[in-house]
């Protein structure tokens, strides 16, 4: 009866006893992953298992081509997201006796990003999903048509650098921003619901259309003319139609390619000799992740167990990685004006 209720007791951890088990914890776990760093096996490891999804994927899928950028995490950075992780670890004794820390793990001390490019147009597929998301690229692709021939009524030549075009002026304002405004309404039809920096972006320049088209409508008089666009318009970088119209075509092809490249990537683990050569396969504890961020950006993630641990692999189309690497180069620049201390002359 004693043994009994000895071992209902709980066991109390003082302050002092959690923090030097989280310090011996975060030294274990450091000395891990030090090793990606320290050993030229295990990162020969690591290329060896990026050279292979790139060599499987091409043999599957020869016209549908990837890119992996990829890179061991620093060991600060590393330290750092485990500094943030122990905030809300857990601390308790297993069955054994023995003090235990519980904390989420750090997958991304060596990760990749899987980029598609090349994709040939998919008009069809067996998949329900991918289906779904191909007929309505082919409804949007309508309006994609229209806007594209509208295009031909601005500049003369498409195929040069766009500071280099030699602008039409051919339509009238109200044409252009009603164009403009379509491809917005557009846009946020086809943007992710959780995109809301992204959807408020496309709503505040609708506004700002709305507007436009207003004082246009109100200052004009009886039997006059509607005003054509002028060089102003065509080049301003709030409202600019090309613009628009690139977010338009990349946009529509976005979630499908994301969801083929997804379907493709699973795919080429199955019962695959060179993959279980380097033990290496899609993990089963760790399920596929949907990653969609307020300022419009979507990836899926999927993680590899390999022989030195779980690893991160970010899937992404050419579109969304580029925009996003713009957009980071921007806020950093943006933070970096702000950061400056103030001059005087």
């Amino acid at each position: 009866m004693d043994n009994f209720k000895k071992n209902l007791k709980v066991q109390t951890i003082s302050e002092e006893e959690r923090q030097n088990a989280i310090k011996k914890y975060k030294e274990n776990q450091m000395e891990k992953y030090q090793q990606f760093y320290n050993n030229k096996k295990i990162q020969k490891y690591f290329h060896n298992i990026v050279a292979a999804i790139m060599i499987v994927e091409n043999e599957y899928y020869e016209f549908h081509g990837i890119n992996i950028p990829y890179r061991f995490k620093s060991n600060q950075s590393t330290s750092d997201k485990l500094d943030e992780a122990l905030k809300t670890a857990k601390v308790f004794y297993n069955e054994k006796n023995e003090l235990v820390v519980s904390s989420k793990p750090i997958l991304d001390s060596f990760a990749m990003k899987v980029i598609s490019r090349r994709r040939p147009p998919a008009f069809s597929s067996t998949d329900l999903e991918i289906r779904k998301l191909i007929e309505e690229k082919k409804k949007n692709q309508i309006l994609l048509e229209e806007m594209q021939n509208f295009k031909t009524r601005l500049i003369k030549d498409e195929y040069i650098k766009s500071k280099n075009y030699e602008y039409k002026y051919e339509c009238t304002k109200l044409e252009y921003y009603e164009k403009c405004k379509k491809m917005l309404n557009c846009l946020k039809e086809i943007a992710d619901p959780k995109s809301t920096n992204l959807l408020a972006s496309y709503e505040e320049k609708i506004i700002d259309i709305n507007n436009r088209l207003e004082f246009l409508n109100a200052s004009k008089t009886a039997n006059e003319p509607d005003e054509l666009v002028d060089y102003e318009d065509l080049t301003e970088k709030n409202i600019n139609f090309f613009k628009i119209l690139s977010q338009l075509e990349n946009s529509i092809y976005n979630k499908s390619d994301l969801a083929i490249l997804t379907k493709q990537f699973q795919s080429i683990f199955e019962n695959n000799d060179v993959f279980e050569k380097l033990g290496v396969s899609l993990s089963k504890e760790i399920p596929k992740k949907e990653k969609r961020t307020e300022n419009g950006f979507e990836s899926n993630f999927f993680y590899l167990d390999t022989l030195f641990g779980p690893i991160e692999c970010q899937l992404q189309t050419e579109d969304q990685y580029r925009s996003r690497k713009l957009w980071l180069c921007s806020t950093y620049k943006t933070k970096r004006k702000s950061n400056k201390a103030p001059t005087y002359s």
